[in-house]
């Protein structure tokens, strides 16, 4: 998370802990006399005003704190997951592309003579070395060490918030040779015009899986951008839980908190880049 972000946090926090110590100070002055109002309140009606103000009170922010906890197991969840599909992700361009490179060199070895007995037993070689790359895209893209496979159609969605709005979903794809259009090829039967288009449909998936990849790394951006927001706000809720409130605002001081932090996000220069981190702040 930016220091902006964690400076602002902090000041927050800050207020939140003086407007507390300042509310138990006039509250200790007026326990002994009523206070003068139109409803005349005496001590009576403040049964909390003659606690002191080292009472200790951090169930309100503990349970905060737990929320984002949750929050930070679900993203690094997340995070492992994709990690995997970026990883099998980059092994199977490297396969492509060595399947795209085999096509051309079957392509300009049918160019170089028309004499297929001479040529066919490295055609033979170049279709069974083909055949061996696609199997090795299918068994990259079937293997998941993190479910869902993102590679296999399963969408990844990671919970940020309760309610819907808050949610990640990252979208999937489906990676098979077959599905990439690419079949095995006996390329001693084949001629130079068909053994460029496979080159042909070769680059197409290349092309597909690319772009598969930078909307992985888009998607990781965004949650490793959730998990530095959150690790701060947790030690910052950590710091604060240890500081002397009154147990009777408690729940005021959190819920003050949040209306500073609120406010003073919307209007200073620091850019939660998407919904994911305006819903983390909900958590407040």
């Amino acid at each position: 998370m930016s220091d902006p972000v964690s400076s602002l946090l902090q000041r927050s926090l800050a207020g939140a802990t003086n407007t507390l110590k300042s509310d138990a100070l006039t509250k200790s002055v007026r326990a002994d006399k009523p206070i003068p109002t139109g409803n005349q309140v005496n001590q009576a009606a403040q049964p909390n005003a003659g606690l002191p103000a080292d009472t200790i009170d951090v169930s309100f922010l503990n349970d905060k704190a737990g929320t984002i906890a949750r929050i930070l197991e679900n993203v690094g969840d997340s995070v492992s997951t994709i990690r995997d599909a970026q990883g099998r992700i980059g092994k199977i361009t490297a396969l492509l592309e060595q399947a795209g490179g085999i096509a051309v060199r079957a392509r300009d070895t049918l160019k170089s003579t028309e004499d297929r007995a001479e040529i066919r037993p490295k055609l033979e070689e170049l279709s069974t070395r083909f055949a061996k790359v696609l199997a090795e895209i299918d068994a990259t893209a079937a293997e998941s060490a993190n479910p869902p496979n993102l590679l296999q159609g399963e969408d990844l969605q990671t919970i940020i918030d309760t309610g819907a709005r808050g949610n990640s979903i990252t979208q999937s794809i489906f990676i098979s040779s077959g599905g990439l259009g690419l079949y095995p090829m006996e390329f001693g039967d084949a001629t130079a015009p068909v053994a460029d288009n496979v080159r042909g449909t070769v680059s197409n998936a290349l092309d597909e899986v690319k772009l598969f990849s930078q909307q992985l790394a888009g998607d990781m951006n965004t949650l490793q951008t959730v998990q530095d927001f959150s690790l701060n706000a947790m030690q910052l809720l950590s710091s604060q839980a240890s500081a002397p409130v009154l147990s009777s605002t408690a729940e005021e001081a959190a819920n003050l908190l949040a209306l500073q932090v609120r406010q003073q996000l919307a209007g200073s220069d620091v850019s939660l880049a998407n919904e994911n981190q305006r819903a983390l702040l909900q958590q407040f």
